[in-house]
């Protein structure tokens, strides 16, 4: 607690001191909320403190002072309960169909969640898997949206045009 309070004591000093220090300050502290926020949305296990902590970073970045109580409606994680719900009734659907297919479907969408679903999108390997389990599941009859999500390559373009948009409003 003391070293905490002497680099607190230390900092206030420095930027009492001369302004290029408090840019020097400033500059730092915003990288560090861009890398938290970066880091919370790329994270492999989407929660709601994780998400609140993306927006909480990204509301600080935008200069927006912080009311308790103003991530209250954060939404379901990426990879939250209603998509294992999507996924559990597909796999329904798919046993009264076809008898002898549920079972590798089952296996191909815990293969996927096991191999796909926590990578993050910029990893080497997941466009690859992505592709391979939604193939297998695909060639079982079912909707490997509907079970899985959107595509590798769905989520890459959602992301570039949201930091193309986010870029533009930047400059």
């Amino acid at each position: 607690m003391e070293t905490m309070a002497n680099n607190t004591n230390n900092s206030m000093a420095a930027l009492a001191a001369s302004p290029d220090a408090r840019d020097a300050e400033i500059s730092m502290l915003r990288d560090a909320l861009d890398h938290i926020a970066r880091t919370a949305h790329q994270s492999r296990s989407q929660t709601v403190r994780i998400r609140w902590i993306e927006a909480r970073a990204n509301g600080a970045l935008e200069g927006k002072p912080y009311i308790r109580g103003q991530f209250r409606e954060i939404g379901e994680p990426r990879n939250g309960i209603a998509q294992f719900e999507k996924m559990a009734a597909e796999i329904e659907r798919m046993k009264a169909s076809q008898p002898g297919l549920p079972e590798v479907l089952s296996w191909a969408v815990g293969r996927w969640n096991a191999q796909v679903a926590n990578r993050p999108l910029q990893n080497v390997h997941r466009r690859t898997l992505d592709g391979v389990w939604r193939q297998v599941m695909r060639h079982c009859g079912a909707d490997d949206v509907v079970l899985c999500g959107p595509r590798h390559d769905d989520l890459v373009a959602d992301e570039r045009v949201a930091e193309g948009v986010e870029g533009r409003n930047d400059g």
